[in-house]
């Protein structure tokens, strides 16, 4: 096994990470903070006017409505299997499809 020092036939011998390649990372996106998806730094932001925070509740809440927070609340609440995840976005998937149909029947009438 000649060129092939310590490693699998076949395979190059793979040496250990550069230990400096972390200082090459780039900053960390929420100083401070754990480190967050993207997705999961969704901010919402209300002003409360005339100190009517009823108002500004129901606003909140057409808001984070609107962004599907409550809907990723309720489907982050007990662990998804993969499989099971796969399942549930072909569902909704197909359940899409059908309502544009539905729409274009209407419309169009084909």
């Amino acid at each position: 096994m000649v060129g092939n020092i310590g490693g699998s036939p076949g395979f190059p011998r793979v040496f250990p990470c550069d230990t400096t390649a972390a200082s090459k990372l780039p900053p960390e996106p929420f100083p401070g903070r754990p480190t967050m998806h993207w997705k999961e730094a969704i901010e919402v932001q209300v002003l409360v006017r005339e100190n009517n925070v009823d108002q500004a509740l129901r606003v909140l809440k057409k808001k984070m409505q609107r962004e599907g927070i409550f809907r990723e609340m309720k489907l982050r609440r007990n662990y998804e299997k993969p499989s099971e995840r796969r399942a549930r976005e072909r569902a909704e998937a197909i359940r899409r499809t059908r309502k544009l149909m539905r729409k274009r029947m209407e419309r169009e009438g084909y």
